[in-house]
């Protein structure tokens, strides 16, 4: 039982989720039939020795006895009840990610679906207008934006058709404009990762995968080629593509431009996915072509460091923090780097003991510092 999905499932989960799925367990509304005494049991038990280091706690004669007060086991009547738990933990999880992903916007859009299907036009009018204010204060730079937006859209129209309104001022254009916007944008990502992981990471046979993507922006209108974040993507993807057949640093040029004409239109979270691709090219061009591109690469780095490009959530990745440190002692940047370390040395992403780390980029720094002692 120690290695069961209920079990395993349950220790996955961090101390304030916990704290939540007990809220959930308990909720009336979600799970009527936690009203039985067996799985609050099951529940509290299990729940007090998942940070145990007592394997034999989670023995299922044991479990059982707690839960049903009884010494005989019956292996069948455990097992529906831990299916029943765990049942009630994935649809705690599901819940916890909707409502994690369920923006402001997102939210109106199905109250949008809720008032339509009872034909309530005047509260339907409210919320379109006010999901309309939305999005007019977003920014137009992600895939998402002009899914939304299509989604707003389509489902007025198909709100007039159930109502039988024969209504002139539908945005059909608009519609279709939105949803190639998205389409499009989807595709140049995909294409600009596929490209990133063949370059920088490692060889991938994409065959002809990129060729109708070619063929689709020859032809692409110039309102779309015109839009920031599209001009940006399709920026990134030359760039990528330029590095599998012809480097030239001219695509670097452009989309090191186009990033300094649109960053006003993105969000900060969108600059800081195409700073990467900055980042990644330069770091190239140092380790494939020439070691006199190091000021260069170290000189961006400290500059999205500075602008705040290298955190997620006030924390930096470790295979940042190596980098920054082996770049600027190749720099000579030597007590700047013993600064980084220090200010940095309890902010390291996803790395639960960081001394290990911390500890290595300090003898890396007292090596360049010739002090052995």
């Amino acid at each position: 039982m120690y290695s069961s999905k209920l079990v395993t499932t349950l220790k996955a989960l961090r101390d304030h989720e916990m704290e939540r799925l007990d809220q959930f367990l308990r909720s009336p509304y979600f799970n009527p039939e936690y009203a039985t005494p067996e799985l609050q049991g099951l529940w509290h038990y299990l729940r007090q020795g998942l940070h145990g280091p007592e394997e034999a706690y989670f023995g299922r004669d044991r479990v059982y006895g707690a839960v049903f007060g009884s010494d005989t086991m019956y292996k069948s009547k455990l097992e529906k009840l831990m299916s029943q738990l765990y049942g009630l933990v994935r649809r705690f999880l599901v819940f916890e990610q909707i409502q994690a992903g369920m923006t402001e916007s997102r939210e109106l859009l199905h109250l949008l679906d809720a008032l339509a299907e009872r034909r309530m036009g005047p509260q339907f009018n409210l919320v379109h207008k006010k999901l309309k204010t939305l999005s007019r204060e977003q920014p137009a730079d992600s895939s998402q934006y002009f899914y939304e937006y299509f989604s707003l859209e389509k489902k007025v129209i198909d709100f007039q058709m159930i109502d039988n309104n024969r209504r002139t001022d539908l945005q059909l254009p608009e519609l279709h404009f939105h949803l190639d916007a998205y389409y499009l944008l989807q595709k140049l990502e995909m294409a600009c990762q596929l490209l990133t992981r063949h370059v920088f990471i490692v060889p991938t046979d994409y065959g002809n995968r990129l060729h109708y993507l070619d063929l689709l922006i020859a032809e692409l209108d110039d309102a779309h080629r015109q839009m920031p974040i599209i001009a940006l993507y399709l920026g990134a993807y030359r760039l990528l593509k330029s590095l599998v057949e012809q480097d030239t640093e001219e695509y670097f040029e452009q989309f090191n431009e186009l990033l300094d004409r649109h960053r006003s239109a993105i969000s900060r979270q969108q600059e800081s996915i195409l700073q990467t691709l900055n980042r990644n090219y330069i770091l190239h061009k140092y380790q494939k072509v020439s070691h006199d591109y190091l000021p260069q690469v170290f000189h961006t780095y400290r500059k999205h460091l500075e602008a705040g490009l290298l955190y997620r959530d006030g924390l930096i990745l470790p295979s940042l923090f190596s980098n920054i440190v082996s770049l600027g002692l190749r720099q000579g940047e030597i007590k700047w780097v013993f600064r980084f370390i220090q200010e940095h040395r309890d902010r390291l992403l996803g790395l639960g003991d960081s001394d290990i780390l911390v500890q290595y980029n300090l003898v890396l720094y007292y090596f360049y510092t010739l002090d052995y002692d």
